[in-house]
């Protein structure tokens, strides 16, 4: 159901970004879970990352999003999620077609949180 739902975006860049730059990156992927998985935002969490990457033998900017949700993901929405992400860091110079993106549906009794877990 809706009310299991944890969306987490982990966002892996391989160039340095201010720190005002990965802000805007973290809010957006917030954002994007919220409105695409239909999960109120106070529920959603995303970080991002820098780490030396090669993405086709090529060490030009490149970067990867893993997002992680109990129930909620499938075909249209991850297609949703891969176009909105790839919108987002493109703003910040990452070309759509050096990201790639995970879409992981995680059982209740997998996700840790306040002490216990969802399932």
């Amino acid at each position: 159901s809706k009310e299991t739902r944890m969306p987490f975006a982990h966002i892996q860049i391989s160039t340095a970004l201010p720190a005002e730059k990965k802000k805007e990156i973290v809010l957006g992927a917030s954002a994007i879970l919220s409105e695409v998985i239909g999960k109120p935002e106070a529920y959603c969490m995303a970080n991002c990352q820098e780490v030396t990457a090669c993405f086709g033998g090529s060490m030009e900017p490149s970067a990867f999003v893993c997002v992680k949700s109990i129930g909620g993901l499938g075909g249209s929405t991850n297609k949703k999620l891969s176009k909105r992400f790839s919108d987002l860091l493109g703003k910040h110079g990452f070309a759509a077609d050096r990201i790639y993106l995970n879409f992981v549906d995680m059982p209740a009794a997998a996700w840790g949180y306040n002490g216990s877990t969802f399932g």
